[in-house]
């Protein structure tokens, strides 16, 4: 009876580790699990955040060198509008001044004949 007993008991605590020990290992294995799919979780985000503020900077990059090319030809056409309106400006006062000219020295031609002649006649 007392190794019946005895071998029962060495039974129930081969058993009682056994069954800890399994325990202890499905724990440590889940513990390992959730611990890796949470760094996984952790790393795609840190990932997405990085692309999705990568995309950003080169969408503001690109939206600013857009705003800068786009003053910069502005610039251009108002630069090249207001040479050309000047220069038609000069153009025109100076056909101006040489129509103003040509007919006073016309003008003055003429005086000249009309007094000659009438100093003749």
């Amino acid at each position: 009876g007392i190794l019946c007993l005895t071998s029962l008991a060495i039974y129930f605590v081969c058993v009682q580790a056994i069954l800890c020990l399994t325990s202890l290992a499905i724990y440590f294995v889940c513990v390992q699990a959730i611990l890796c799919l949470t760094s996984l979780a952790i790393y795609f985000v840190c990932v997405q955040a990085i692309l999705c503020l990568t995309s950003l900077a080169i969408y503001f990059v690109c939206v600013q060198a857009i705003l800068c090319l786009t003053s910069l030809a502005i610039y251009f056409v108002c630069v090249q509008a207001i040479l050309c309106l000047t220069s038609l400006a000069i153009y025109f006062v100076c056909v101006q001044g040489i129509l103003c000219l040509t007919s006073l020295v016309i003008s003055f031609v003429c005086v000249q004949v009309i007094q000659c002649l009438a100093a003749i006649l």
